[in-house]
């Protein structure tokens, strides 16, 4: 399985280069059937990365895993962060790898807007309009017995775009953040809900040492302190009128600075919103990384 895709075949035909380690973790037997995650370790001399993939398709669920991982890896070598940045297959992909990478740089963007200007999130309704997410909340509320419901909020944005945020609880209080930034409400709610599960996965497990690890590694998006400050906004509330895209700058990214990645089968990309731009209209922006332990 974990050979059958082509940016993973092609690690392993170079794994004495990569040294691919793949786990897949057990987390959705007892939390969430039906849904796969990969995790996909690389090592090359003193640098080890980690990518995860979470997905309904187990072949994606893995290519994700080693497309996050690659990811990482050119991160790691180039000195770039992992906001806006996308990987994905060379054939047919250079589109959506550029779709994930605006798609990303957008989502944290409007979601820390919210913060910034004190913007309430307003509980989302057209999820009525899908099966979706009576699906995962009656699947989620029977493998989870005494956590509440998941929560969707909407995540103020403009046009035609959908932006969601994902809660999953706590004790009540809010406590897993997943977000997205989708052209179809089914897209925006499966992604935000695939990012928030495998922290409270691991928070099930783990659940007295879950909180340390969370400081360790910084995620914001399951850390007790900004959860305390996205309450605040959590639901109702003031919420103006969407501003239009922020102007996003594409982010040189030269592979061939990167001979273990000579031939292969990848695309990049990766976007940032624009600073100078953002600063000349006042709106100052810290994004911290969303991550999954």
């Amino acid at each position: 399985m974990a050979n059958q895709t082509p940016i993973a075949k092609w690690v392993f035909a170079n794994r004495a280069t990569f040294h691919p380690t793949v786990e897949q973790l057990t987390w959705p037997n007892r939390y969430f059937p039906g849904v796969y995650d990969f995790s996909t370790t690389l090592v090359v001399n003193d640098t080890k990365v980690v990518g995860r993939g979470v997905d309904r398709d187990q072949l994606i669920a893995v290519e994700k895993s080693f497309a996050e991982a690659i990811e990482r890896f050119i991160g790691a070598r180039l000195k770039i962060d992992s906001e806006g940045f996308a990987v994905g297959e060379t054939v047919g992909g250079a589109h959506s790898v550029e779709e994930h990478a605006r798609n990303e740089a957008f989502e944290r963007f409007y979601f820390f807007r919210h913060l910034r200007e004190r913007i309430c999130f307003q509980p989302a309704k057209d999820w009525y309009d899908t099966g979706s997410f009576e699906y995962i909340k009656d699947k989620f509320c029977r493998y989870n017995k005494g956590f509440d419901v998941p929560r969707i909020c909407e995540i103020s944005t403009p046009g035609n775009a959908i932006a969601r945020v994902v809660v999953l609880c706590r004790d009540e209080i809010p406590a897993f953040l997943g977000l997205s930034y989708a052209r179809d409400i089914d897209s925006a709610i499966w992604h935000a809900f695939l990012e928030a599960m495998p922290n409270f996965a691991r928070y099930r497990d783990f659940p007295f040492t879950f909180d340390a690890e969370v400081a360790e590694n910084h995620y914001w998006n399951c850390d007790p302190d900004f959860l305390r400050e996205f309450t605040h906004y959590y639901i109702g509330g003031y919420c103006p009128e969407p501003v239009a895209n922020p102007p996003l700058r594409k982010v040189a990214i030269d592979l061939n600075k990167i001979p273990e990645l000579l031939g292969a089968p990848i695309t990049v990309a990766k976007f940032v919103v624009d600073e100078r731009k953002v600063k000349a209209a006042g709106r100052d922006r810290t994004v911290p990384h969303v991550g999954q332990i």
